[in-house]
């Protein structure tokens, strides 16, 4: 951006810091270079948000991807050169950038993901006036942006024992409860009751089994981000309706 950049970095076996003392000496090494200048270019430290992928990846690309429209720069995200977003349509290039993790979760064919990948980020919300404030501080804890669950395993936090029932017989409980049947929680209504049921079952099934939330996702026909808004929802307005959903080990 204008004054400052997002980064969505997986980080492996290299420890983050260095990654970014890397980034910022070639950076500034190039531009003193080309500016004729001397000094820093980055002014303080970087900050740094741990984010749990299953849930929030697609989210969080889409989010950055659309700054340029949120700061009247493009009317096109595909129009601004400064971001990665041509390279994941195949536009551009960069080596040492990595679109597979992304477009993997928009189809097998390369030319399917691209134009899913695309339709994904036009979707997204590009309300100027909007700023997603979780992703610049997380939402539990400054330093991750995830659930719960996600949070106790990222800090060393021992969860509560976990009980297990297979995701298909969760959705069938859920729809029981809600006298819904599964055609209607995959397809393309937005009821308020549907809604709630998928929030449900993606809250549920982050407990109660070994599914996360992209495989809750892709088994009803929605985008992590969607699920993840659903069971947020839930937590925070309706969280005694959990205690009414009883699981066969719940008796």
């Amino acid at each position: 951006m204008t004054n400052h950049v997002h980064l969505v970095i997986q980080v492996s076996d290299a420890p983050l810091s260095k990654i970014m003392q890397n980034l910022s000496f070639r950076n500034t090494k190039y531009i003193n270079k080309k500016k004729n200048r001397i000094g820093h270019l980055f002014q303080g430290r970087y900050k740094t948000i741990l984010v749990d992928a299953d849930a929030y990846l697609l989210e969080l690309v889409r989010y950055i991807h659309n700054n340029p429209l949120r700061a009247n720069l493009v009317k096109d995200p595909a129009d601004y050169p400064w971001s990665s977003h041509r390279i994941y349509l195949g536009l551009d290039s960069l080596p040492f950038l990595t679109t597979d993790s992304v477009l993997g979760q928009f189809g097998t064919q390369l030319k399917t993901c691209r134009k899913n990948y695309l339709l994904f980020v036009l979707k997204g919300d590009t309300n100027k006036a909007e700023q997603r404030k979780e992703f610049y501080t997380g939402e539990h804890d400054s330093r991750v942006f995830g659930d719960e669950r996600f949070l106790g395993k990222v800090l060393n936090i021992s969860p509560s024992p976990q009980k297990t029932v297979s995701l298909d017989k969760l959705v069938d409980i859920v729809c029981n409860k809600y006298s819904i049947t599964k055609n209607d929680l995959t397809g393309k209504s937005r009821n308020r009751r549907l809604s709630e049921a998928r929030g449900v079952i993606g809250w549920l099934a982050s407990e109660k089994t070994s599914s996360n939330l992209t495989e809750v996702a892709s088994l009803l026909n929605r985008d992590p981000a969607n699920i993840s808004r659903a069971v947020k929802k839930i937590r925070e307005n309706k969280p005694d309706i959990i205690k009414l959903i009883k699981l066969p080990k719940d008796k």
